[in-house]
């Protein structure tokens, strides 16, 4: 009976990555007391693969805060201002506001009792639906598809992918990854070397089937050791 294992220099070869994935790092501004719904925000965002940025989560312990809160504005490339009344009273909001507009950063207000105003009263703000962020969530990842962050956004899928822990998370981030159609050679490796490393991505329901229509529609273009490789594990944990 043939080993499913991997060699060492498989191994070894799967683990190189030379498809260098593209991030996407979003800064959300919030007033204190809506912190728990931009926590929401985040850890939604975060599984579309995007890096978030959120003050009272990611400011180390005795930081200047305000250094790390100008240093992530400065990174960032989407800035997601939370638009409540309590946003509008906030000492600290609408100047980071400002420094977002003055850097010319894509700017996606998200409304949900207060419509843009000041610098950002021109921009059209998507809804916050309080009870159901992740219809609002999608509403962002379709607005960075249809910027200049479109390839990127496919990146970040690539790389939550790579990290899925189940089956079921598996199969929403490849329901996703399915809208992108013409795929170049090095997209399409890239996804065949992280089908190899996840058991889960390659085991589920959709990323079974899924990478069973992406081998045969472009076995000529990927990489011989790489369909080698993944032919030997696809069934196996």
């Amino acid at each position: 009976m043939t080993s499913t294992k991997l060699t060492e220099e498989e191994t070894e070869k799967i683990n190189v990555d030379e498809y260098k994935l593209g991030k996407i790092l979003v800064f959300i501004s919030y007033s204190t007391d809506d912190k728990n719904l931009a926590g929401r925000i985040k850890r939604i965002l975060e599984g579309y693969g995007l890096s978030v940025f959120l003050a009272h989560d990611d400011i180390p312990p005795l930081c200047e805060w305000q250094e790390e809160i100008s240093k992530n504005l400065d990174n960032c490339d989407v800035f997601i201002p939370i638009l409540t009344g309590s946003f509008r009273m906030s000492e600290w909001t609408d100047q980071e506001v400002g420094i977002a507009y003055g850097l010319e950063k894509l700017i996606i207000p998200l409304k949900v009792d207060t419509a843009p105003y000041g610098f950002i009263s021109k921009i059209q703000a998507c809804k916050l639906y309080v009870e159901n962020p992740v219809r609002t969530c999608q509403k962002i990842i379709n607005v960075l598809k249809d910027n200049e962050f479109s390839e990127r956004v496919f990146d970040c899928l690539l790389r939550d992918l790579e990290s899925a822990p189940t089956f079921d998370y598996a199969n929403e981030t490849v329901k996703e990854l399915t809208e992108y159609e013409n795929l170049n050679k090095e997209q399409i490796n890239q996804i065949i070397r992280i089908a190899i490393r996840n058991n889960q991505f390659r085991l589920s329901r959709k990323g079974s089937k899924f990478l069973d229509s992406l081998t045969k529609k472009h076995a000529s273009i990927i990489d011989p050791f790489l369909l080698k490789t993944y032919n030997k594990v696809k069934d196996h944990f």
